[in-house]
C-alpha cells in the first residue's frame, strides 16, 4: 500500500509507477476508473494504492464463491461481491477484496445507500505495511463490520477477526475459517480455501 499526497516529480520520461491524479472530492474519485493494475482507496483526501489480487489467487476467489453458494444467506438472495466501494465514514472509501451484502443492501446500492457490510475479506499483499493493516482493521470495526478475514496467500494463512482483539489464526490445513456471527453457516477449511484444481 502506498499513499499519495502530491504528484511526484521524476526525471525519467517513463516512470515505473505514475502517481494517480489529484481529486477535489470523493465523488470525483469514485468516478475515476484506472486501468493500471492497482486498486485505489480514498482516505480523507489521500489516495492509497495497493496491489490487486494476483492471477494465481483466482482460486481463492473461486473457492470462497463456491462455499458461499451453499450458505443460507445466498439462498435468501444475499451476495458476496469483489471490490465494491464501502464508505466506512465520511471521507473514507474502502474496496475490500470481498464484501458481503444482504439482499436489501444490494437493492439499496442503486441509490448509493448500501450501508456497512457485516463481513469483509482482504487478501493481503506482501507489500502491505502492518500499521496500514491495523488502522484499516480498526476502521472496519469502528464502522460496524462484524467479521474481517485477512488472507495471506504467500503464507497460506488466514486471520479471522471478530474485533481487533478477538483473533482466530488459521494456520493448519484443517483449521476452519468462519464468518460467524455475520454469516453463521459460512465456513471453509484452510486446505479448501487454498485448493488448486
Amino acid at each position: 500500500m502506498e499513499t499519495f499526497e502530491k504528484p511526484r516529480t521524476r526525471r525519467r520520461s517513463f516512470p515505473k509507477k505514475a502517481s494517480p491524479p489529484r481529486f477535489k472530492s470523493v465523488e470525483t474519485f469514485l468516478n475515476w476508473h484506472p486501468e493500471d493494475g492497482y486498486r485505489y482507496e480514498w482516505n480523507n483526501g489521500i489516495i492509497e494504492r495497493s496491489d490487486r489480487m494476483k492471477e494465481e489467487e483466482i482460486f481463492i476467489i473461486r473457492n470462497i464463491g463456491r462455499i458461499f453458494t451453499r450458505s443460507a444467506a445466498y439462498q435468501r438472495g444475499d451476495e458476496l461481491f469483489s471490490e465494491v466501494d464501502v464508505t466506512t465514514f465520511p471521507g473514507q472509501v474502502r474496496r475490500p477484496d470481498f464484501t458481503y451484502l444482504t439482499k436489501l443492501q444490494v437493492e439499496r446500492s442503486v441509490n448509493k445507500q448500501t450501508g456497512i457490510p457485516l463481513f469483509v475479506i482482504e487478501v493481503i499483499s506482501p507489500n502491505d505495511r502492518s500499521k496500514y493493516l491495523e488502522d484499516k482493521l480498526q476502521e472496519y470495526f469502528d464502522a460496524g463490520v462484524q467479521v474481517v478475514w485477512y488472507v495471506y496467500p504467500s503464507r497460506r494463512q488466514v486471520f479471522v477477526y471478530r474485533s481487533p482483539q478477538d483473533i482466530q489464526p488459521c494456520t493448519r490445513p484443517a483449521d476452519i475459517c468462519s464468518a460467524a456471527p455475520a454469516l453463521p453457516d459460512f465456513e471453509i477449511s484452510l486446505d479448501e480455501l487454498f485448493r488448486l484444481p
